[in-house]
């Protein structure tokens, strides 16, 4: 979606959350702004938007698939590594599937 062609995206499922790490997911000017601290609710702002628009789809998607519900999610951003961290809360997970805990997958 940001035209990042070196990004790389892990997933990780524990417990009642689902983790999505995207990997050098701000640009260099992104990631300058946030280093700096005061711009970081800037750029936070920023891809809160991106994820948002992404978000209907993606649970729709987490409920079909992992037969839970989907709840609240929070995202992070890593200054010195540009990685955005996207956490995805998951209710009544446990009771549809036994998963070895944590499951990781990445991209």
């Amino acid at each position: 979606m940001r035209g990042k062609t070196n990004a790389s995206a892990c997933t990780s499922l524990q417990a009642n959350t689902l983790t999505l790490v995207i990997s050098q997911a701000l640009t260099e000017t992104e990631q300058n702004l946030v280093r700096d601290g005061r711009q970081r609710p800037l750029v936070h702002r920023q891809i809160s938007q991106v994820l948002d628009r992404v978000y209907p789809r993606l649970a729709t998607l987490i409920e079909a698939k992992l037969g839970c519900y989907v709840g609240g999610s929070t995202v992070s951003i890593e200054p010195f590594t540009g990685n955005v961290r996207f956490m995805i809360e998951l209710r009544e997970a446990q009771q549809f599937y036994p998963v070895l805990q944590p499951l990781t997958a990445c991209v």
